[in-house]
C-alpha cells in the first residue's frame, strides 16, 4: 500500500496520507486549495489533533494519578492508519491504540475517518470510540487545515478575507510564544460583531487568533472581489482558531475548529481539568463532521 491514496470524481481530486489519515491535497480544475506542506513555512497540511489540542504545561499531564508526556496537538497526526475500504471517490481509514499511544495516553480507542467526494465538496466524518473496559475516556479534538492563499498567482494574501457564518464577538486570549500556553486572563484583542476578517500577516504576530465560544459552524475563505474561495463547514466545535506562522509571511491561512485548547499557565496539570473535554463512556462513539466546498468564479 502506498503512503498516499487519491480520490477523484471528475470535478474534485483529493490526496490522503495514511500517516494521520491527513488530507494532503484538494484541487478543483487543477487549482490546489490546500497548503503544499512546504517545510519553509509548515510541513503539514491538515492534521487531526487528538487527544489534546495545543501544548500541555511542561509537556506533561496527570491521568488517573500517573504522569504522561504528550506532544503539542497529540499523537494522532503521526499515527499510521490502515485502509478499511477504498473506491474512486470514497475512503475509510482506521487506527487503534497501540503500545506507543498507551505510553502517552492510557486509553484504548478506535478511530474511523471516512472521506467522500461529492460533485461539489469533500466531506469527512471522524468517529472516535472508547474501547477501554470500565473507564471513561477524556479527550480533546481539533481540525487544522491550512488553505493556500493566494489562490491565484496574480492576487495577494491581503486581498482575501474570511467570512464567518454568524457575526462573532470575542475577547481573544494571549498565546505565550515561548510555551504555546493560552492565557484567557490576558486579552490580546477584542472583536465586536465581526462578520468579515480581512487577511493581514501582521495579525498573527501573537500566534493564532482564538475565538471562543463561537456561534459559526462555517467559514468562507475567499478573494474580496474575484469569485474564488472555499467554504469550510464543521460540527461540533466551540472554538475557532485562525493562524499563519508569525515569523514568516507564509502563503496559507489555517482555519482550526477546536474542541479544547492548550493549557493555561495556571493549569494544575490534571488532564481531567482541560477545557471542553469530551468524556466518552465505554463503547460510546463521538462523531465529528466537516465539509470543504471549493468554488471558482470568473
Amino acid at each position: 500500500m502506498p503512503d498516499y491514496i487519491t480520490l477523484t470524481n471528475g470535478t474534485l481530486q483529493a490526496q490522503i496520507a495514511l500517516k494521520g489519515a491527513e488530507l494532503r491535497g484538494l484541487s478543483m480544475q487543477n487549482i490546489p486549495f490546500l497548503h503544499d506542506a512546504n517545510p519553509e513555512y509548515w510541513n503539514r497540511v491538515a492534521p487531526y489533533l487528538f487527544p489534546n489540542v495545543g501544548a500541555l504545561k511542561g509537556g506533561k499531564t496527570i491521568i488517573n494519578g500517573q504522569e504522561y508526556r504528550l506532544p503539542k496537538h497529540g499523537f494522532l497526526r503521526d499515527t499510521v492508519f490502515e485502509v478499511a475500504s477504498l473506491t474512486s471517490d470514497t475512503a475509510e481509514l482506521t487506527c487503534k491504540a497501540s503500545e506507543t499511544t498507551l505510553a502517552m495516553y492510557p486509553f484504548h480507542f478506535l478511530i474511523r475517518v471516512k472521506y467522500e467526494l461529492t460533485p461539489s465538496a469533500l466531506k469527512a466524518e471522524i468517529a472516535i470510540q472508547n474501547q477501554t473496559p470500565g473507564q471513561i475516556m477524556p479527550f480533546n479534538f481539533g481540525l487544522h487545515p491550512a488553505f493556500r492563499v493566494p489562490l491565484r498567482d496574480e492576487t495577494a494574501f491581503e486581498e482575501y478575507q474570511i467570512v464567518f457564518e454568524h457575526a462573532e464577538t470575542a475577547a481573544l486570549p494571549t498565546v505565550d510564544l515561548s510555551t504555546g500556553l493560552i492565557d484567557e486572563t490576558k486579552v490580546f484583542r477584542t472583536y465586536s460583531n465581526l462578520k468579515t476578517l480581512n487577511l493581514n500577516h501582521n495579525d498573527y504576530q501573537n500566534d493564532a487568533l482564538i475565538f471562543s465560544p463561537v456561534k459559526s459552524r462555517a467559514l468562507t475563505l475567499k478573494h474580496a472581489k474575484q469569485g474564488i474561495g472555499i467554504r469550510f463547514s464543521f460540527t461540533p466545535f466551540p472554538t475557532i482558531a485562525i493562524w499563519s506562522p508569525n515569523h514568516v509571511k507564509a502563503p496559507f491561512i489555517a482555519l482550526e475548529p477546536w474542541i479544547g485548547q492548550a493549557d493555561p499557565p495556571q493549569s494544575s496539570g490534571l488532564f481531567e481539568t482541560k477545557k471542553d473535554l469530551i468524556f466518552l463512556k465505554p463503547d460510546e462513539v463521538f462523531v465529528i463532521k466537516y465539509a470543504m466546498e471549493p468554488f471558482i468564479g470568473d
